[in-house]
């Protein structure tokens, strides 16, 4: 079965292969995400708007932090680290035959 992944509450058509071979077609609309409005959510029971950072508590001191230039310096080795694996990772995959 292949289905796109289509945004919340359009349609999307399905192509489903039996094992024998058949394949047939059907047409699905995908519902999952609704607005509310301010009002609805406050009504709930614990509702907060509340927006609040979560401290890091690994940073003992977070006064004494490095520049933002070596912090964005360190992101960008790790990044390139990553990126060096991922290259690593596709040359070691077979090659895909030309269509």
């Amino acid at each position: 079965m292949i289905l796109a992944n289509p945004p919340f509450g359009k349609k999307s058509s399905v192509t489903i292969t039996s094992d024998e071979g058949d394949v047939s077609r059907e047409t699905l609309t995908i519902h999952g995400w609704r607005s509310y409005s301010v009002e609805e959510l406050l009504a709930r029971d614990k509702a907060s708007l509340d927006l609040f950072w979560l401290k890091d508590d690994s940073l003992s001191d977070s006064d004494n932090l490095p520049p933002p230039e070596v912090i964005a310096a360190e992101i960008i080795e790790d990044l390139q680290a990553a990126l060096d694996q991922l290259k690593e990772l596709e040359a070691d995959l077979p090659p895909t035959p030309s269509s």
